[in-house]
């Protein structure tokens, strides 16, 4: 779990029997007596009959926020590069984070405010001197304001009656490529999977895929100046308090979220994210799902200015 990989260049993790590098040279994990050196990158990963080796991925879990900072698990490679994870079964696992209070964009700490039975968040009124609420002329309550002139909140209080604080996770990626593309491939039978620069749409498949579990608040990211891409295959993907995620923060266009399975599972906060806090574009999401097995316990986040996809499944909102 403490195992740490930055990487300057791409980075391709695999349980295959063999690389197929080029167009014809190939790579087994037995040796062979007629193989050659190559310096291409791998088009394809091999599998030569249905006991393919699985893929863990395990990072530190919940640190202190000094931990965090020293060191954190996970694959890493720089801006533009990939990150593939080709095998059987593939677990990404025990997501190393820390939790912190949350703060506004002035830093200031922000503690959880009462909200009525609509959901609107509740504020101070003005009452007169027989504790009466003060109406403006529209009949609505004037609010108390701060120094600011903005409307003083009702706060939550504990048992001791001091404010109750907003709480968040901060992550580090268990697989990130800034700006750059993610593949990852479940196989349950002799196959090859291609993932070279032009197998990342409908070249990029399994025939009978494995399954995929993501989940305890790992991330997979490819979050940069423009978001890149990731590309998931499988027979199941399953993520549980796990975020996917393709960010656009400056001003070029984000990538795709491409995922194929059978059945997709989203449960316990897990979220596939591909908005923009640029000018760019947001990233596009596409979610194929084989059987009527869909399910998404909350709604997925479309991006800003992408767009979201859902075919052959499911949609829970």
């Amino acid at each position: 779990p403490d195992a740490s990989l930055d990487l300057g260049g791409s980075f391709h993790v695999s349980t295959a029997d063999y690389l197929r590098m080029g167009e014809n040279d190939r790579f087994y994990a037995m040796p062979h007596a007629n193989e050659v050196m190559s310096v291409a990158a791998p088009a394809a990963f091999g599998f030569l009959d249905n006991d393919n080796a699985p893929i863990i991925v395990e990072g530190r879990g919940e640190i202190t926020a000094q931990e965090f900072g020293d060191t954190s698990a996970g694959l890493h490679v720089r801006e533009g590069r990939t990150v593939s994870l080709i095998g059987g079964n593939i677990e990404i696992k025990k997501g190393t984070h820390y939790i912190r209070q949350k703060t506004d964009g002035d830093d200031n700490p922000v503690f959880r405010q009462e909200r009525d039975a609509w959901t609107y968040p509740i504020y101070e009124t003005e009452k007169d001197e027989h504790g009466n609420l003060i109406n403006d002329e529209y009949g609505r309550p004037v609010y108390k304001l701060d120094e600011n002139g903005s409307p003083i909140p009702v706060y939550m209080l504990d048992e001791n009656g001091s404010r109750i604080p907003v709480m968040e996770t901060v992550r580090s990626g268990a697989v990130t490529a800034p700006g750059g593309q993610i593949n990852i491939a479940s196989a349950a039978s002799a196959d090859e999977v291609e993932t070279g620069p032009q197998a990342s749409g409908s070249k990029f498949q399994v025939s009978e895929g494995g399954k995929i579990t993501v989940s305890g608040k790992s991330l997979i990211d490819v979050s940069g100046t423009g978001a890149g891409s990731i590309f998931i295959r499988g027979g199941q993907l399953i993520a549980r308090d796990a975020n996917i995620q393709a960010r656009t923060l400056e001003d070029r266009d984000g990538g795709m979220t491409d995922i194929q399975a059978d059945t997709v599972s989203l449960a316990d906060g897990a979220r596939i994210i591909g908005n923009t806090q640029g000018t760019g574009k947001g990233s596009d999401i596409v979610i194929r799902a084989g059987d009527p097995c869909f399910r998404i316990r909350e709604p997925v986040r479309p991006s800003h200015r992408g767009r979201y996809e859902q075919h052959h499944g499911i949609y829970r909102g």
